[in-house]
């Protein structure tokens, strides 16, 4: 891993931790679209999922209902606990045990009493699916965002379909002629 993605996970972790603390959601889910774009640019599958993870978080925190859940608290601080760890792993440059960290988000999910456990889990698929159509939409083939994510490119295809993302008409710029007339009113 280079020192810049380096820096730049060990900024989304902190950043993360203290938007958790404060349930501060909309920094969680700026810090997932930005982790998204570093994605896209590093194709990294380590980008993907804490994108996946911080996004999940931003859904889970925003939803007031679940704190009455009795395993609500006790997840939200294994969060924050697993998130400061796996920056530990980071700033210590290892990658394998900072890869398992953030891999074990998933497991704790099964830790959770019955009702919230399949709240979370349907966030975490919904998450990945549509962090995935996010990467598509900065140019990622459909192939390959979906084999970052482990989901199946029917099911991504499927919500692509529907956001309207593959309908963005990119690069349209003027005409030949437009762009002269520019060039003749700026020397006017």
């Amino acid at each position: 891993m280079e020192k810049i993605q380096k820096e730049n996970l060990l900024k989304i972790l902190k950043l993360a931790r203290i938007a958790i603390k404060k349930g501060d959601v909309k920094t969680l889910r700026n810090l997932s679209d930005w982790t998204v774009h570093d994605a896209s640019i590093y194709q990294s599958d380590i980008y993907v999922l804490v994108a996946v993870i911080i996004y999940s978080l931003s859904k889970i925190y925003s939803r007031e209902n679940y704190e009455t859940y009795k395993s609500y608290h006790l997840y939200c601080e294994d969060c924050t606990g697993s998130l400061e760890k796996a920056r530990v792993f980071l700033e210590k440059d290892d990658l394998v045990s900072f890869e398992n960290q953030l891999k074990s988000f998933l497991n704790k999910i099964n830790k959770l009493d019955k009702k919230f456990k399949s709240h979370v889990k349907d966030i975490f698929e919904r998450a990945k699916i549509h962090k995935a159509s996010r990467l598509h939409e900065h140019g990622i083939s459909l192939g390959r965002t979906a084999e970052f994510l482990e989901i199946s490119q029917f099911e991504l295809m499927n919500y692509v379909g529907t956001t309207g993302i593959s309908d963005v008409k990119e690069n349209i710029t003027l005409s030949v002629k437009e762009r002269l007339n520019n060039v003749r009113n700026v020397f006017k």
